[in-house]
């Protein structure tokens, strides 16, 4: 539990910190580039990870192959105790460290220390969205689609996979897959897709695409819908990010973007928790009762984009 509540800690200052050192090194030419890259690594890095972790807790075995006229004799490798992968685990943050230590930079935006206390310093994040309530606004909204994404994916998808599709794990690990591989397209894409369009627009385009996702899914029973939809979904989350974060980044000034990012994640969590404490309720787990649950992801992203349709032309003005 311990070393749970340490990596999701971490994790939640890795974002917004990143971001902020992307910004300081980065001209404002280069934004969009340098996100959508950013997003193809993160991706990247968790499908990998992923692929890892499963292999070391259950085991690989492989039998022998030619393989572009090579030989590839047969092997396996055993599972891991849980403690040997977490101090694998562990170690790779060390070698992360040491990577960042020696990383050597010249920083564009003109640095601003602060010396205030953590208090004075996240204050200035909220004075900076009280005195830009549609950019505040925009903020909160955008983040319906990631929202909505992670309780999916982490507490409904499986539920529905079985008792909805009668699929098993391997469907599940496919719909990841194809899921991973939208969000490297979107990496990839996405930049070029919409360059003549605001990024407020785009996020907009892509919530409601999102939102069909749920809606389809209550009446689809296709497996290779669901991974058709799994590769959409990929697509409109990482894209909704990257549109984000580039219009975040020409909105906000260096020394407060990274504070800002943080409200805007504790509002992503806050309701990530609720979510997920709703969808816990016994109901939702009995039959295919989680079909109620996407349905409600459902509305909860079409709402906000309703709402960011609504408010669409003063957020551009501001």
């Amino acid at each position: 539990g311990l070393a749970f509540g340490i990596t999701f800690f971490i994790y939640n200052i890795h974002f917004p910190t990143l971001y902020a050192f992307a910004q300081e090194i980065s001209a404002a030419k280069d934004y969009n580039r340098i996100i959508s890259w950013l997003e193809v690594q993160h991706q990247l890095t968790a499908t990998i990870s992923g692929l890892v972790g499963a292999a070391l807790l259950a085991g690989v075995a492989w039998s022998g192959a030619v393989v572009a006229g090579v030989a590839i004799s047969s092997g396996h490798i055993s599972p891991w105790p849980l403690e040997r992968i977490l101090l694998a685990n562990g170690t790779t943050y060390v070698i992360a460290l040491a990577l960042v230590y020696f990383i050597r930079y010249q920083s564009v935006a003109e640095k601003q220390i602060d010396t205030g206390s953590v208090w004075q310093r996240m204050q200035m994040g909220i004075d900076y969205l009280r005195t830009n309530p549609y950019f505040a606004l925009f903020g909160v909204l955008s983040y319906s689609v990631f929202i909505s994404v992670l309780v999916a994916i982490y507490y409904l998808v499986p539920k529905y996979t079985e008792v909805h599709l009668g699929g098993d794990i391997a469907d599940f690990g496919i719909f990841r897959g194809a899921f991973s591989l939208g969000a490297v397209l979107a990496g990839v894409l996405i930049v070029y897709l919409f360059r003549n369009t605001r990024p407020s627009k785009a996020v907009l385009i892509m919530g409601f695409v999102a939102a069909l996702f749920y809606f389809i899914g209550l009446f689809n029973t296709a497996l290779w819908l669901f991974y058709l939809l799994g590769v959409v979904l990929g697509v409109c989350n990482a894209g909704t990010r990257i549109m984000r974060a580039a219009y975040i980044f020409k909105r906000v000034p260096n020394n407060i973007i990274g504070r800002v990012s943080g409200i805007f994640n504790l509002y992503h969590m806050s309701f990530r928790f609720a979510f997920t404490l709703l969808f816990a309720m016994p109901f939702f787990s009995a039959g295919t009762n989680v079909l109620w649950a996407f349905m409600g992801l459902g509305l909860f992203v079409t709402a906000s984009m309703l709402l960011l349709l609504w408010h669409l032309p003063r957020i551009i003005r501001a």
